[in-house]
């Protein structure tokens, strides 16, 4: 038993030592001088699906008022039109593949865009009104995000009602900066490691595809073993010998007993080490999942300013870990001291 027990204490063990340390969290983060890698997002004119040319202001209007709102907030390439127009001749792809969302999610990933802002308006069911219809897609989640559909009387109202589309859609792309903790924990239980690319935190990501990889190889190969020496100990047959009254005996008593008791204590070696590395394996796997829950997304394309002049948005981490030196400057915190020295528990704040 306490050879089994090895492994998994050494594998926790390593886990906690990687989270306790000092700005653990924030290892992976690019340094200061490090550039800062954007998200790069299209900003589509809305589809007008009637194509009533009266309406052609609100095309463009809702996804530039977006534009305007969220480059207060976030740092990001806007891709320019010339590039998706081009995409969309070359492709030969008619004026509807502006709310196409797997025509759209084809020409993010060739254009490598990480979101598209899009939608479309159409005449209503009652009369003399008109249906807006906005959304966000990822690229990278293939997914919608965010989703937002009014209906307006064809009066001065419209406006108001294109700036009630706009501001929701203003206030949702932020999902596409700040990966969420359940993407990352379903991404690295298929592929461990793909859930901190996922939150861009790459030099986790290495680590991680790194440790459960390996382990999962020998793992694997010490499983592979221990089958072929179980097989060689279960299918041994010795040397025999039919004696003159017709009996069958062994030719090699001693020797057959050594080889049984050689290949038993072989394939009893072999388990040993195929489930010590599957423990390993399975440690390191659970570990990939717990942390990259956990941890925080590389939010450096969040700008500390708010939109508009108004409240910025706030973000509340607890933390175990050891002292660390002072709190972020864009936040502050609380420590509750009294814990084993050299740890502590903090509230931070950022903003």
């Amino acid at each position: 038993m306490r050879l089994s027990l090895f492994p998994i204490l050494t594998a926790f063990g390593l886990a906690l030592w990687l989270l306790l340390q000092p700005g653990a969290v924030n290892a992976a983060k690019a340094s200061p001088n490090a550039p800062l890698v954007k998200k790069r997002l299209i900003f589509l004119p809305f589809f007008n699906q009637d194509a009533k040319s009266i309406y052609t202001w609100v095309e463009n209007s809702i996804s530039d008022w977006i534009h305007t709102a969220a480059q207060q907030k976030f740092n990001y390439d806007k891709i320019p039109e010339s590039e998706w127009q081009k995409y969309l001749r070359d492709k030969n792809l008619p004026p509807k593949a502006l709310f196409d969302v797997a025509a759209l999610s084809r020409m993010g990933r060739d254009l490598g865009a990480d979101g598209i802002i899009f939608g479309r308006f159409y005449k209503g069911k009652v009369q003399d009104t008109l249906t807006i219809e906005g959304k966000i897609l990822s690229v990278i989640d293939r997914e919608i995000l965010a989703s937002k559909e009014t209906t307006t009387p064809v009066t001065t109202n419209m406006l108001s009602a294109t700036e009630d589309v706009a501001a929701y859609l203003a206030g949702r792309i932020k999902d596409l900066f700040v990966p969420t903790d359940m993407g990352a924990l379903w991404r690295n239980a298929l592929a461990p490691g793909w859930g901190y690319f996922y939150k861009q935190r790459t030099t986790w990501g290495y680590v991680y595809s790194g440790t459960v990889g390996t382990s999962f190889v020998v793992a694997s190969a010490g499983m592979i073993n221990f089958l072929i020496k179980r097989n060689d100990y279960l299918t041994y047959q010795p040397e025999k010998v039919v004696t003159p009254s017709g009996e069958t005996a062994l030719i090699d008593p001693v020797g057959a007993a050594a080889t049984f008791i050689d290949l038993e204590a072989k394939a009893t070696k072999a388990r040993a080490f195929a489930m010590n590395s599957l423990y390993v394996f399975l440690a390191f796997y659970s570990i990939n999942l717990i942390h990259g829950y956990f941890i925080p997304a590389d939010s450096g394309n969040i700008k500390i300013a708010g939109a508009d002049g108004g409240f910025p948005d706030l973000y509340f981490a607890l933390h175990y870990r050891y002292r660390s030196p002072g709190f972020p400057a864009a936040g502050f915190g609380q420590s509750i001291y009294g814990l084993p020295e050299g740890a502590e528990v903090s509230l931070s704040i950022r903003f």
